[in-house]
């Protein structure tokens, strides 16, 4: 983890962790795919990958509140739902 996280909650540090590893996993499976995934079920899941990265990034700025951990967990969720509702 960067130096940039450092000063950052524990429980934000934990979601940084979970959401990059479970954008890493999601774009995995989808080049391993075994059977092909329509476009719009693509494109669902590589908007849902950058928005987690997109709060990942805005917590690593420094100057984050509540609300932008609270959106990171969103984001998570969301991209986890349709991850498992599409590639599984």
């Amino acid at each position: 983890m960067n130096n940039q996280y450092n000063c950052l909650p524990t429980e934000w540090k934990e979601l940084i962790v979970n959401g990059q590893t479970l954008v890493d996993e999601t774009k995995k499976r989808m080049k391993t795919q075994s059977k092909p995934v329509d476009l719009i079920c693509r494109l669902q899941l590589r908007d849902d990958c950058k928005a987690v990265e997109k709060f990942i990034k805005i917590l690593g700025k420094g100057k984050t509140s509540q609300q932008d951990a609270k959106n990171l967990e969103l984001a998570i969720l969301r991209l986890e739902t349709s991850s498992r509702g599409i590639l599984k």
